[in-house]
């Protein structure tokens, strides 16, 4: 996944460069196939391992992919090809699964899931919602946005000394 992830961030300034100079393929066709070698080795992740487990290392490899995957559902919308918004959607609807399932376990996973779902225009989050159990958003529990990831204990703690006459500890 690293070395796929290093050669999306690399081509991509260069997708619209030529090929000639120091380049033998357009860097644009490179790039185009390093994503989908990305891509896959994320649903052969899925069907290996699934998404549940914690795995930090997945939080530096899904973000740009998820971005670039929103871009490209945005295009695909507009160009009007219907298999093309299909392919682009489930590639989608796969790393907010990642991101979502990973944020269960992880803060700031939740965090960047939020940041995704602000993103998604209502059309393409409906879809994901669908498949991926998303109970209200990200909402505390009373209801409100846990900002800036910031938790709040709500409710009275009682400190009681320790039994057995040892008075001099403290909590």
């Amino acid at each position: 996944m690293q070395y796929f992830h290093v050669l999306i961030i690399l081509l991509r300034p260069f997708t619209g460069a030529e090929p000639g100079g120091t380049w033998e393929r357009p860097p644009g066709e490179l790039f185009l196939k390093a994503k989908a070698c990305a891509e896959t080795l994320f649903r052969v992740y899925y069907l290996r391992h699934s998404y549940e487990f914690l795995d930090t290392s997945l939080l530096s490899f899904i973000p740009p992919l998820l971005f670039m995957s929103i871009e490209d559902v945005e295009a695909a919308r507009r160009s009007g090809s219907p298999g093309e918004l299909a392919a682009r959607q489930s590639t989608t609807l796969l790393l907010c699964k990642a991101l979502h399932d990973q944020g269960k376990s992880y803060h700031l996973a939740q965090r960047v899931f939020h940041l995704v779902r602000e993103r998604m225009c209502p059309e393409d989050f409906d879809v994901v919602r669908r498949f991926v159990c998303v109970e209200g958003g990200l909402q505390g529990p009373g209801g409100d946005e846990q900002a800036d990831g910031v938790l709040e204990h709500r409710g009275e703690v009682t400190v009681r000394p320790p039994t057995g006459g040892r008075r001099d500890r403290s909590v």
